[in-house]
């Protein structure tokens, strides 16, 4: 079922480029050859080949499927096992809460085709429906990604003078390789903050994703998590308002 579904997810993804194409499709399976040519009495695969031919129909596409030996299809077969271990999301009612805070947004820029909360989205692998497989060459809106692509995010946003909304973690912050980007004296967010929301540390703030090993979505958070509104185009010139103590505020914060 696995190597049936790719092949249909993979033609609606590129089907618009494919369109009164021959494709000639190498395939390690022989089973996903003859269910494609011929159908099959299982309901679920009969189903998935019905779809085959209906894309391939509506997009005037001829496909020749030819059986490979697994050894010279290595390459192919190697991306076919790959794992997106960061594939979680916020919960749909904390994205809810942010949009009628800062909304609407309308791309989400770090998602698949199985979390995605808005219906346009980019991904990290070519699925169908996805605007963009390598999102750092778009400009962002609404913004949640992995907590290893935190400085990228960020510098890249400077770079296009985005706006939006970023999702980041606060644990170990002293010591996050984010946190002098995210700030103006370490303490204070910087200038490009206009606002921020402390999310619940609650495992629903976020949903797991299909690889549990993931902390976010599994367990309740040890750590803060922040929302910040970030805006590029224009920089508000003060730094009071947050901080990286429990409590939440300074003395200048209280006094501001």
């Amino acid at each position: 079922m696995r190597e049936i579904l790719a092949v249909r997810k993979l033609l609606q993804s590129f089907a618009p480029k494919l369109a009164g194409l021959c494709v000639k499709w190498h395939t390690d399976n022989q089973n996903v050859a003859r269910i494609i040519g011929v159908g099959s009495r299982m309901s679920g695969l009969q189903s998935e080949a019905k779809r085959i031919f209906e894309v391939s129909v509506h997009r005037g596409i001829s496909i020749e499927l030819e059986w490979a030996p697994r050894f010279s299809n290595e390459q192919a077969d190697y991306l076919s096992r790959l794992v997106d271990f960061d594939d979680r999301s916020v919960s749909p009612h904390i994205f809810r809460f942010l949009g009628l805070k800062w909304g609407p947004h309308s791309i989400d820029r770090f998602a698949n085709e199985h979390n995605h909360l808005l219906p346009r989205f980019d991904s990290r692998f070519c699925s169908p429906y996805c605007e963009a497989m390598d999102t750092f060459t778009r400009s962002w809106y609404w913004v949640c990604p992995p907590p290893h692509l935190v400085p990228r995010t960020l510098r890249h946003m400077r770079s296009c003078c985005a706006q939006g909304t970023l999702i980041v973690p606060l644990w170990a912050w002293r010591s996050a390789p984010f946190w002098p980007l995210l700030t103006m004296d370490v303490s204070h967010l910087a200038h490009f903050v206009k606002d921020w929301v402390d999310l619940p540390t609650l495992k629903t703030t976020f949903s797991m994703g299909r690889h549990s090993s993931g902390v976010f979505g599994r367990e309740n958070l040890n750590s803060r998590v922040l929302a910040v509104r970030f805006n590029f185009r224009f920089a508000r010139f003060f730094v009071t308002g947050f901080y990286t103590s429990d409590q939440g505020w300074c003395s200048q914060c209280l006094s501001a």
